[in-house]
C-alpha cells in the first residue's frame, strides 16, 4: 500500500508539475508571436505589454459575471477536490488532452498539497464572443502566477477551463 500510494504521489506530482508548465505557455501564447512564448524572457512580463493598466471592463457586464461564476465554481471544485465536476467543467480540447484518471490524479495532489483554495481576486482581461482571458489568485505566488492571462472558452453556453 506505501509503495503504491508512493508512486501514485510521485506520478501525480509529475504530471501537476507539467499541467502548470502548460498552463503557463498556454497562457503566454496568444497565436501571434508564438516564437516569443518559447524562449525564456530577459525582463518583467510588465514591460513586453506596454501597459500599466487594464484596457477597463469588458462591454458585457453579465458575460463577465457568468465568466467569473465560472472560474470560481471551476477553482472551487478543483481544490475540493471534486473531479467529476472539475473536468466536466473543462473544454472539449482540454478533456481530449487529458483523461480523467490523469487529471483526478492532479487535483487530489493539489489539494492534498495546499488543501482548499478559492478566488480571492478576479479580473476578466479579455472577452471577445466565446474567448475570454482572466487573471485570478488564490492565495499562492506559485499557482497564482499560472492563471495570469488564463484562457477560457464557451460551449454550448457554458465557460469552460481551456488552458490546456
Amino acid at each position: 500500500m506505501r509503495r503504491t500510494r508512493a508512486r501514485r504521489g510521485t506520478a501525480a506530482a509529475l504530471v501537476t508539475t507539467a499541467l502548470l508548465a502548460l498552463a503557463t505557455v498556454a497562457c503566454g501564447s496568444d497565436g501571434e508571436g508564438d516564437d516569443a512564448a518559447t524562449e525564456p524572457s530577459t525582463t518583467a512580463p510588465e514591460e513586453p505589454a506596454g501597459e500599466d493598466e487594464p484596457t477597463g471592463p469588458p462591454a458585457d457586464p453579465e458575460e463577465a459575471a457568468a465568466l467569473e461564476q465560472a472560474v470560481r465554481e471551476y477553482t472551487d471544485a478543483y481544490f475540493a477536490p471534486d473531479a467529476d465536476a472539475a473536468y466536466d467543467m473543462l473544454s472539449s480540447r482540454c478533456q481530449a488532452a487529458i483523461t480523467p484518471e490523469i487529471f483526478t490524479d492532479t487535483i487530489e495532489q493539489g489539494a492534498g498539497d495546499y488543501g482548499r483554495l478559492a478566488v480571492e481576486e478576479f479580473t476578466v482581461d479579455e472577452l471577445s464572443g466565446d474567448s475570454a482571458r482572466v487573471t485570478y489568485s488564490v492565495g499562492l505566488p506559485l499557482i497564482d502566477e499560472a492563471l495570469t492571462g488564463q484562457p477560457w472558452s464557451r460551449e454550448d453556453g457554458e465557460w469552460r477551463f481551456d488552458a490546456c
